[in-house]
């Protein structure tokens, strides 16, 4: 039983309030995507539990699974095609659907891992101001990264997941599509 089609439709519902909410839809869009990213990770780790499982039940050596599932989501989107088809497919790097993937993994780990400038100031910097007992100070306003994306991105990205879902790691044999191509 894999459970990351569930979490798929948890993020559909919130890229579905994003769309009906303005004033709040890059914000929801972003949570929709970190959502899309989450499935993502479930999936992949499932197939691999699954594998794994399959490949000492029949004899086969789980070795090139096991080390797998401790690389990263980024490697692990990227060799399972390989891996699975032992060589004869790979992820398809060119592909707008895989550039959309890598760029979700990339916003999901900035959001995740945020690094933050340290802003230091004294009484001398321009941006202080004091008169009497009272201080200002002039920080620009940043865009959070929660402000960044949109309901058609928050769709693309949910569109990838779909499609490497589909292509990848629900197929009875994996073909050339829109994210997996012939190895060279």
């Amino acid at each position: 039983v894999f459970t990351f089609e569930q979490t798929i439709a948890k993020g559909e519902a919130i890229l579905s309030l994003a769309k009906q909410h303005q004033e709040q839809s890059q914000v929801l869009s972003a949570c929709a995507a970190i959502i899309m990213a989450a499935a993502l990770e479930q999936a992949t780790w499932s197939v691999l539990v699954n594998t794994v499982a399959n490949a000492e039940i029949e004899g086969d050596d789980p070795k090139p699974y096991t080390d797998l599932m401790k690389a990263s989501l980024r490697q692990r989107i990227k060799e399972i095609p390989r891996l699975l088809t032992k060589g004869k497919m790979q992820f398809n790097d060119c592909s707008n659907h895989a550039k959309s993937l890598l760029k979700l993994l990339s916003f999901r780990n900035a959001l995740l891992h945020i690094n933050e400038d340290v802003v230091v100031m004294n009484e001398a910097d321009s941006r202080v101001r004091i008169e009497k007992d009272k201080y200002s100070i002039k920080i620009p306003k940043t865009q959070s990264l929660w402000d960044r994306v949109t309901p058609a991105e928050a769709s693309q990205f949910r569109d990838a997941v779909s499609i490497y879902i589909r292509e990848v790691l629900k197929p009875e044999h994996i073909r050339p599509g829109e994210i997996v191509r012939r190895s060279r």
